[in-house]
């Protein structure tokens, strides 16, 4: 895998759900992320919204008289949508009434699972979501656990000394790069100081930690905190209270929809 392509593993892994890469990867470009996503799919370590078109055995159901088939109205009229395009069809373009997104992707899902539609290789053009599959973590489990060996033979591999003087300086580097836990007693401490009442602006915990942690390496703690059910972040109502730097603060959530302002401790 190349180390490009694994950054962006990485990076989506801290996400929980889908995500637009247009939205959730904005910094690194859409077309790198859409070539990226689309080499990682490849090899099943992502998966992503993909056109769809119908299959001869969806073509040859529809013949007969769905009162007398397993098939529900609502496949039938998904099934049906698909049919009539000309060509393979974008899934955000199957729009049915009663028929929301979720159901929507769920219907198809089916239809695929029973090879009445078939799924293109290439990612959607418009708006696609992209998510990290099963494969995709044990993948990233995988190198984890390489490298925590690696580091272990390497520790063992040194000279007495050198152990102590690692042991020595360890501390110093633990204590200038914050991890999780810092990140959430920082966040208790801020809230008590400004009076939050246990709903902490995120522009707080921005310029206190700024020194020690990047923007996108406070996010990823903030995810993780979140992903622990250490946290909770919540979207901003009001914008109108607080100003323009203080809102850019915000950061996005799993669906990169919602600017999430607000850090609650759980």
């Amino acid at each position: 895998m190349k180390y490009q392509d694994l950054q962006f593993l990485l990076k989506l892994s801290t996400y929980q759900g889908k995500v637009s890469p247009g939205v959730s990867f904005r910094k690194e470009g859409i077309t790198l992320a859409k070539k990226v996503f689309q080499s990682l799919g490849d090899d099943d370590l992502v998966d992503f919204d993909r056109k769809v078109e119908i299959a001869p055995a969806g073509k040859a159901l529809l013949s007969f008289d769905a009162s007398q088939l397993p098939i529900s109205d609502q496949e039938i009229k998904v099934l049906a949508r698909i049919e009539r395009a000309p060509g393979a069809l974008e899934p955000s373009k199957i729009r049915i009434k009663k028929i929301n997104v979720a159901k929507r992707n769920e219907i198809l899902q089916a239809l695929g699972d029973r090879g009445l539609i078939k799924f293109q290789d290439k990612m959607c053009a418009i708006s696609p979501k992209v998510w990290i599959t099963t494969k995709g973590r044990q993948c990233l489990e995988q190198i984890n656990e390489y490298f925590q060996s690696l580091r272990k033979s390497t520790s063992a591999a040194l000279p007495e000394k050198s152990q102590a003087a690692t042991a020595t300086t360890q501390p110093t580097t633990q204590s200038s790069t914050p991890g999780d836990s810092d990140v959430l007693e920082a966040i208790k401490q801020l809230d008590r100081k400004h009076n939050t009442d246990n709903f902490l602006p995120l522009f707080y915990l921005r310029d206190y930690l700024k020194d020690r942690l990047s923007r996108e390496e406070l996010d990823h703690a903030l995810f993780r905190l979140q992903k622990k059910d250490a946290i909770e972040l919540e979207p901003l109502a009001e914008p109108k209270d607080y100003t323009s730097a203080q809102i850019n603060a915000a950061i996005y959530d799993s669906f990169g929809t919602h600017p999430l302002f607000f850090a609650i401790v759980n």
